[in-house]
């Protein structure tokens, strides 16, 4: 969904490119824990 709107607003919006740095960045963090997470809870 965020490459979606980075395509029709990052033109008019340059910040939005910082916006996908950090995103990605706390998704890079956060799917290891939740992994783990789910591991530890439901198996």
């Amino acid at each position: 969904m965020l490459d979606k709107v980075l395509s029709a607003h990052e033109e008019r919006h340059p910040a939005l490119k910082d916006l996908k740095t950090t995103f990605t960045h706390l998704r890079e963090d956060l799917e290891p824990h939740l992994l783990k997470e789910e591991r530890v809870l439901f198996h």
